[in-house]
């Protein structure tokens, strides 16, 4: 039986997600610098500060779009909620779609800006057509 997941697993869950597509990004920057041949004071003389700051933000973002909206829209949903014995369903409780699931994951990211605001609201649910449910 599925019940509506509490928000400590959720939040938990998406602490799990979050560190291994940070941990993606991390080897995608040093596998950058690896195949470049260049150090990372070079990189540093190359790049402007504005630069070294968005090429890192722009390979996380690129990478927790892409996680969140593949994994969830899956069977199992993402590793942290697999973990946590929780899914991303539509609010009829069936799979949600791709689209369903890359709005859920913006709105996600722009919540963290909003000090997690659409989070608390219960807007980002509503927006999305989805909840996040778990096996009891």
């Amino acid at each position: 039986m599925w019940t509506n997941a509490e928000n400590n697993l959720r939040l938990m869950a998406w602490l799990v997600d979050v560190a291994i597509i940070s941990t993606a990004s991390l080897f995608v920057l040093f596998a950058f610098r690896e195949i470049s041949g260049l150090s990372f004071i070079e990189i540093q003389n190359i790049l402007t500060t504005k630069e070294l700051v968005s090429f890192p933000a722009l390979i996380f973002l690129c990478f927790y779009s892409l996680y969140f909206t593949i994994l969830d829209s899956s069977e199992i949903s993402s590793f942290g909620k697999y973990f946590f014995n929780i899914k991303l369903v539509s609010t009829n409780s069936t799979n949600i779609s791709l689209i369903q699931s890359f709005s859920r994951s913006f709105f996600v990211l722009l919540s963290v800006v909003l000090l997690g605001f659409l989070h608390w609201t219960g807007t980002i649910d509503n927006i999305s057509d989805s909840k996040v449910v778990r096996n009891v």
